[in-house]
């Protein structure tokens, strides 16, 4: 395998699974042994080490493709909320996906990819559509990733920044705050947003899932010295999809003649973050597509593109037949 990760993570659920429990100390490093030690994507673990013990190496390998099939769905998903043409849509879609291909490999932040687009899909609808009914599913979300990966926290942040906006836009309405969208009630939101919280406690760390964020953001030096950690370097096609994007979006933003208070704190965060550590990449790219994507609507406005059955049929045979020539050429049996 090449991402060297995924044998602590098969260990660490070899033992949840053969102690019916949850480490709090670390029984596998060196410098690390009998220490305090939070398995904050325990579930992942389980879950990597019964696909492992049933398919053995071969079942990793599926269970990323089929994780990043998931993503690509989710993703084209949030990108036709844009009701663009099909050609942009597959343009768009394909920059991010090849943006991110870095990361496709078996670790636990496949599922933080996955569940932040449905969650900028969720929150969209509501801001875009007053379907904010749609925001009530988000606690559902976060009792899953809250056990799969730390960067739950992100989706927490996110519902914070949709907060601020909710109730500024709420605040200052009669000064006719300039916000695009549907204005969101402050109250729904804070009622979501604390559901969420609670909903991240429904783990068997309890309100000890929150310690490994701390050690995070006070242990500045991991960011020196763990390779994944360091900002992008800008070697790699990819790393320059990233930037393409993120300044499209900050261009689109700035094109607007309404200002979105939501979608510029998230691009600034997506920034930050996104610079910060290339494994991160994903949250800027997502942010910035579906920000391009909203302003692309403004000058093709339409219905989503509906496939029919001879098309779906013609590109079911073409991505078979890709796949199929793909593995005649890397002589994958």
């Amino acid at each position: 395998m090449k991402d060297l990760d995924i044998w602590w993570h098969l260990r660490t659920g070899e033992w949840i699974v053969a102690n019916l429990a949850v480490p709090y100390q670390d029984y596998f490093s060196t410098y690390g042994n009998g220490k305090p030690w939070i398995a904050y994507s325990w579930l992942f673990e389980v879950c990597v080490y019964a696909v492992h013990t049933r398919f053995g190496l071969t079942g990793l390998v599926y269970f990323t493709v089929v994780m990043a099939i998931l993503i690509t769905f989710v993703v084209h998903q949030l990108v036709r909320l844009a009701r663009l043409p099909l050609v942009m849509e597959v343009a768009l879609s394909g920059l991010a996906l090849t943006a991110m291909s870095p990361l496709m490999s078996p670790r636990p932040w496949l599922f933080t990819i996955l569940f932040f687009s449905i969650e900028l899909i969720l929150i969209s609808r509501a801001r875009e559509e007053g379907k904010d009914q749609l925001l009530r599913f988000m606690p559902l979300i976060f009792i899953f990733w809250a056990n799969l990966h730390i960067q739950f926290v992100y989706g927490l942040i996110v519902l914070g920044l949709l907060l601020v906006e909710s109730a500024l836009a709420a605040g200052f309405g009669r000064y006719k705050l300039p916000s695009a969208g549907k204005r969101l009630s402050p109250r729904l939101v804070m009622s979501v947003a604390t559901a969420s919280v609670l909903a991240t406690l429904v783990s068997p760390y309890h309100v000890f899932i929150f310690n490994p964020i701390w050690e995070y953001v006070s242990q500045t030096g991991a960011f020196q010295n763990i390779s994944e950690l360091h900002p992008m370097f800008f070697r790699s096609p990819g790393d320059w999809i990233v930037l393409s994007l993120t300044l499209a979006a900050v261009f689109a933003l700035g094109w607007q003649r309404k200002w979105s208070l939501f979608p510029s704190l998230l691009l600034i965060l997506g920034v930050f973050l996104g610079f910060r550590a290339k494994r991160d990449a994903w949250f800027i790219v997502l942010t910035a597509i579906g920000i391009i994507g909203h302003h692309l609507r403004l000058h093709w406005p339409g219905k989503p593109y509906a496939f029919t059955t001879g098309q779906i049929s013609t590109v079911a045979v073409l991505v078979a037949s890709a796949l199929l020539f793909f593995s005649i050429h890397r002589q994958i049996n």
